[in-house]
């Protein structure tokens, strides 16, 4: 339960944050003090260095920082697809304890205690923490949001200095970033041009399907979280890419497709049983 209210929780803030418009006061620059701004400056600086590589192209320059991102949070990314397979084992067990108890009343408070001491037992002997599913996600979180705000920072932000509107890219001295690809210009919301609408729907449509590949092999029709997490997860990315800028869209695009390669690979081996499976009960059938 307490860890639906987390993902519950974790949603409506990004909900919240997506819709904030914005305005005088938000920008951040190079002097700008904080911790919460020292992370938004590091953002701001990753896209602009990977935006000079890329012939000043600040697209590019939000995918090398989805990338350098992805990369420093992989070791969080391998924890949770260790929990998951943990689980996954102890999923048939966990199962019949609740078959145990399914015949007492909820409110019944001995034989609630009983079945909470056996689960706990259960993953003793597994050596599973309850804790580690929610863990990584609470890590990342703070750490999605600056990047947000990072990129926003850059491309969205504006504030008035001496009677000049100065965004962002003024600021860190990265005014001749150009915005556009393939002729669009993705510093746009995807609502003013239909044709980027295309993004937040992609991005909501790999979210669905990373969240689906991540949850390969476990049974989660006994788990309210994870089925949480396969409808809001798509929802709110499509929200968001739909509030901010079209790059966002591509921010989460690129990251989503890193984190599905990762578990992809880190999966292979259960991918590989399930199909080999699948071909003896072909074989068998016919």
């Amino acid at each position: 339960m307490k860890k639906n209210k987390i993902l519950l929780f974790s949603f409506l803030l990004i909900f919240l944050l997506s819709g904030c418009s914005p305005s005088n006061g938000n920008l951040i620059g190079p002097d700008t003090g904080g911790i919460w701004q020292a992370l938004v400056k590091c953002s701001s600086y990753v896209v602009i260095f990977f935006s000079r590589i890329f012939d000043d192209n600040l697209v590019f320059g939000v995918i090398g920082l989805a990338i350098t991102f992805n990369i420093l949070l992989l070791p969080f990314t391998i924890q949770q697809q260790r929990f998951s397979q943990k689980i996954a084992k102890i999923t048939p067990k966990l199962k019949k304890i609740d078959q145990k108890y399914a015949k007492y009343a909820r409110d019944d408070e001995e034989a609630q205690r009983r079945k909470s001491t056996e689960i706990l037992a259960l993953y003793q002997r597994n050596k599973i923490n309850p804790a580690a599913g929610c863990l990584p996600m609470l890590v990342q979180f703070p750490l999605l949001i600056a990047v947000y705000g990072g990129v926003t920072n850059l491309v969205v932000f504006t504030q008035e200095i001496d009677g000049v509107v100065t965004n962002g890219l003024a600021l860190f001295g990265a005014t001749d970033l150009q915005s556009n690809l393939f002729g669009l210009d993705f510093a746009l919301k995807a609502t003013q041009n239909p044709i980027l609408l295309v993004l937040p729907v992609l991005s909501g449509l790999l979210s669905y399907l990373s969240i689906k590949i991540s949850n390969f092999g476990v049974d989660t029709s006994e788990n309210p979280s994870m089925k949480m997490m396969l409808v809001l997860s798509p929802i709110m990315s499509i929200i968001i890419g739909l509030s901010l800028p079209a790059v966002i869209s591509v921010y989460w695009i690129v990251g989503t497709i890193f984190r599905t390669i990762v578990t992809l690979w880190y999966k292979r081996h259960i991918i590989k049983q399930f199909f080999d499976r699948k071909k003896i009960e072909k074989k068998t059938t016919k």
